[in-house]
């Protein structure tokens, strides 16, 4: 799958079909789930190895319903009913919505797969004309190299879904440079 080339993509398409999974696998999750959303909403889609646009849906609906299925994952996680297999997926899978590099990889992809999906449709019309085509082509080579400069939009956009403010490769740097910080104070201390 050309989005596994993408580490961070890979990680962000597994956790959206575990999600779906997580929800899918009981009637009782589903219907905590379902009951929260509006009811005309799309749910939380799957992921479809021969139908790629099934990405986009399932971007859609993560995007539109962030706070909504973390909220439900939290109520799962404080049932003590459930499971404790349950409430530690449900506790593992709001850690990673919680995440910076997660929202911002929702953000994103969300974003290019909408516009990859709605030039796709266009391209499947049978009236369509080669210099249209050439054009559908040129406007997504546009868009994606004209995005490289978003970053900071992106970030902005996945701030705003999450609580925790800094990026998990940030806080592991810090770690490591306290703990080289605190080697080398050992270190001093012993010599």
């Amino acid at each position: 799958c050309w989005v596994c080339l993408v580490f961070g993509g890979c990680l962000f398409f597994c956790l959206l079909q575990h999600i779906y999974n997580f929800f899918s696998a009981s009637t009782h999750r589903w219907s905590i789930l379902t009951s929260l959303l509006k009811s005309n909403a799309k749910t939380v889609k799957s992921l479809s190895v021969t139908r790629w646009s099934s990405r986009n849906d399932a971007c859609v609906s993560l995007n539109e319903f962030w706070d909504v299925i973390i909220q439900v994952l939290s109520t799962i996680e404080l049932d003590k009913t459930e499971k404790s297999e349950t409430i530690c997926e449900a506790h593992g899978l709001r850690i990673q919505l919680e995440k910076l590099e997660m929202a911002f990889m929702a953000v994103l992809w969300g974003f290019l797969l909408n516009r990859l999906n709605a030039v796709s449709k266009k391209l499947q019309d049978v009236n369509i004309d080669v210099c249209t085509v050439l054009e559908l082509y040129d406007s997504l080579i546009h868009l994606v190299n004209s995005q490289r400069d978003a970053f900071d939009e992106y970030e902005e956009k996945a701030l705003s879904k999450v609580k925790n403010k800094t990026y998990q490769s940030e806080k592991s740097i810090k770690r490591k440079k306290q703990f080289v910080m605190m080697k080398l104070a050992v270190n001093s201390l012993n010599e």
